[in-house]
């Protein structure tokens, strides 16, 4: 399976270019969204570093930025699921770090109400080098993590009875 591929990512990929961009000035909801931000709304971080994540209107696709708007979420809020899971995604594609396949899943298992998280947690688990793996380049980025074709299933299962639609294509 491909990390890269398309049945990782959500299928509900909210766009926010369409509300950035329309009649009005991006610049004034950035700074709207940012002020919520620091008085508290986690959803207006959320929303924020997600934009940042996909690069969207007249904001331009920054990494560091998008997951420093999602940490200061997860300081708010540290088991909000939109946060745990962006960072499990950034962490586990490499988004502006080198991959890191063991902090992805600790993200992902505090976002594990999602059943984006859990189709991912199944695509790791089913793309995990096998115990029999001996090459330090394939190793690295998984740490200690490797296949278990059990786990897999588990998380793909739980995902799809979530309505995960990915999922279930994973599973076959």
């Amino acid at each position: 399976m491909n990390l890269l591929g398309p049945f990782i990512i959500s299928e509900r990929t909210n766009s926010a270019e369409n509300h950035l961009t329309a009649n009005t000035n991006s610049l004034d909801i950035i700074d709207l969204l940012d002020l919520q931000g620091a008085y508290g709304s986690a959803e207006s971080l959320n929303y924020l570093g997600y934009s940042y994540l996909q690069g969207s209107g007249r904001i331009k696709r920054d990494f560091a930025k998008s997951k420093e708007l999602f940490m200061k979420s997860l300081a708010l809020h540290p088991d909000d699921v939109y946060a745990n899971y962006y960072l499990g995604l950034m962490a586990m594609l490499g988004l502006g770090e080198a991959v890191d396949i063991p902090t992805a899943v600790l993200y992902f298992e505090k976002s594990a109400k999602s059943p984006e998280a859990l189709n991912a947690l199944g695509v790791i688990y089913q793309s995990a080098p096998d115990t029999f793996e001996k090459d330090a380049t394939i190793l690295r980025p998984y740490g200690k993590i490797r296949k278990d074709a059990k786990k897999s299933k588990k998380f793909f299962d739980q995902a799809s009875e979530l309505g995960n639609y990915n999922s279930r294509y994973n599973l076959g």
